[in-house]
């Protein structure tokens, strides 16, 4: 499917770390990092952490464009946090993904943060439509999500005195 108005491309692209994603998509990349503390405040909000005191690593997985009046960006991010485990929560927990939505407008330098879902397996595909209006203050959990919330919780306060980090690499 080509990049139509309004059309969610069908092909996903994969980072991996033979095609990271500074190759893949370098305008992406540079989104990802410029948006990494609005991803990280969102995702605290939405998983009822008061604040992030571990160390937490956002990890593209794949992404995929809309094209609009500028280009929606939808990326699978890994969560991992840093010192319990080399992926997810640590040995024995599975692993943790979010979706985000990112609109970006280079004409008007607009880019924003507009959509985040938690409770995602790494076999969950992009819809635009499950993102629906979300703004910072009415994002609602999953149901894997809420289930995950607790955990983050004793997670939060196994980890008090790490500091605090975010790297979307």
């Amino acid at each position: 499917m080509s990049n139509l108005p309004g059309g969610l491309k069908n092909e996903v692209t994969l980072v991996t770390e033979d095609r990271p994603l500074s190759l893949s998509d370098p305008t992406l990349d540079n989104l990802l990092l410029n948006q990494r503390y609005a991803i990280l405040q969102r995702y605290s909000r939405t998983m009822h952490i008061a604040s992030t005191k571990d160390a937490i690593d956002l990890r593209p997985i794949s992404f995929t464009t809309q094209v609009v009046s500028g280009t929606n960006y939808y990326v699978k991010l890994e969560i991992v946090h840093v010192g319990l485990g080399h992926h997810g929560l640590g040995h024995g927990h599975p692993k943790e993904y979010i979706h985000i939505r990112i609109f970006y407008q280079p004409w008007t330098q607009t880019t924003q943060l507009t959509g985040l879902l938690v409770g995602k397996t790494i076999d969950d595909e992009f819809s635009y439509d499950s993102f629906g209006d979300q703004s910072f203050e009415d994002v609602t959990l999953s149901e894997t999500g809420e289930k995950r919330a607790d955990h983050h919780q004793q997670l939060e306060d196994a980890t008090a005195h790490t500091a605090p980090h975010v790297n979307i690499r």
